[in-house]
Parts: C-alpha cells; structure tokens; sequence
C-alpha cells in the first residue's frame, strides 16, 4: 500500500511539474521584417533597429557575478539577417597571436550560434571579437567539428566593429538564403543561440554571458539549452 501511495505521488508531482513548464513557456524571439537594407557601418541610427525586437536580458549561468551590459537586435528585409550588439566593456582585450583562431578565442567576442534542430546534429556559429577578427566553425554532432568550413559569401564586407563609449558594437548581415539551404530555417523559424566572451587580463579570467540560463558543469554554449526559437517575420 505504501510503495503503491509513493508512486501516485511520484506521478503527481511530475505532472505538477510539466504544468508548469507548459505554463511558463518561454518567449519567441521575434527577427521582424523591415523592407529596406542597411550600410554595415557599427551603427544603429536607422529607423529599423529602433524598430526591432531589442534583448537585454543577458546573465551568466555559472556565476553570480552579473553582465557588464549587453543588447541584441535583429531584422530581415527577406534576403539577411542583420543583427547588432552593443556590448559594454570595462576593460576591452584583443589578444594578439599569429593564428587568428587563437587570437579570437582570448579576445572579448560576441557570438551567434545556429542549429539545424533540438537535437543538434548540425550547428554552426560566428564568433566576432572587438577587433573586427572573426571565427566561424559548422559541426556535425556534439563539438564534430567540420575542418576548414566557412559560410558561404561571408567576409569581412559582411561585419563591421566599432568602438563606442564604454565598450564596443558589432553590426553585421547574414544570408537568408544560405540557413534555408542548410536545412536550418523550418516553418520561418530558426534555432539560435546568442553569447558573449567577457574577458579580464587577470588570471585570463573570462565570464561567459548568456541570453538563457544553462546548466552545465562548466562553462559550454555548444548545448541546445542556450538556443531557442527565432520567428522570422515575412512581408
């Protein structure tokens, strides 16, 4: 009798807990739809990012130590993403190595991650550090790395860096057409990830910010807790 009343309210208490997670879904983030293009030049003076989805709910899932500061935008015009960060820094480090990839890896970065799906069985992402260097990698499962990959007809025309009071922005485009191709667009949504790599000279300490909570051992954006849902507006 007792084993059988602890297994009803085992049973209970897990439907008690799905009921809350149905209830408090989280929020799509929506990447709205504005006709006209932009110059790529750091700022966001254009009457379109005053007119998109504005995030700044950043936060550090493995320690308490809070986000300097950090807002994400995000439009289409039906042929790119465009996206902006304003990132507020202290203390702005570029790391200075002959191999890029290195040097962006010790550097204070903004990152945008992508997946095909929940599962993550192809995932890509761009990281772009406050020098204008950048990084971009595409894998194939958990960290299976594709050597030498690199979207396709993205450059440096294609991002541009600018130091602003207080830190630094990021403004940059990517094509449509290329996630579509890849498989990564579904019912106009995209999974994506938004991050940031908050570096410090002392100890080459760096706080790795979020723009969702994630619950790993240690710090890891390549886990499908720190992605979600975009809604890609249409005409």
């Amino acid at each position: 009798m007792i084993q059988y009343l602890s297994q009803f309210l085992s049973s209970v208490v897990l439907l008690f807990a799905l009921s809350l997670q149905m209830g408090c879904a989280e929020k799509t983030y929506t990447i709205k739809y504005h006709q006209d293009a932009i110059a790529i030049d750091g700022k966001d003076k254009e009457s379109q990012w005053s007119k998109s989805e504005r995030f700044k709910d950043f936060l550090n899932p493995w320690e308490t130590t809070p986000d300097q500061g950090t807002i994400f935008k995000s439009y289409n015009d039906g042929i790119y993403l465009y996206f902006y960060f304003e990132v507020k820094d202290s203390q702005v480090i570029c790391y200075d190595h002959d191999n890029n990839n290195t040097a962006v890896e010790y550097s204070d970065r903004v990152e945008l991650f992508f997946a095909k799906d929940t599962m993550m069985t192809a995932y890509c992402g761009f990281e772009i550090d406050a020098c204008g260097r950048n990084q971009q990698f595409y894998a194939e499962g958990y960290r299976k790395f594709v050597k030498d990959w690199s979207f396709p007809a993205f450059s440096r025309d294609n991002y541009y860096v600018k130091g602003i009071e207080g830190g630094y922005a990021v403004e940059g485009k990517l094509a449509l057409k290329t996630f579509s191709e890849m498989g990564f667009i579904q019912d106009d949504k995209i999974l994506m990830g938004i991050f940031r790599a908050d570096c410090y000279r002392e100890n080459d300490e760096i706080k790795w910010i979020s723009w969702k909570a994630i619950n790993t051992p240690k710090p890891d954006f390549h886990t499908i807790q720190g992605f979600k849902f975009a809604f890609i507006e249409s005409k």
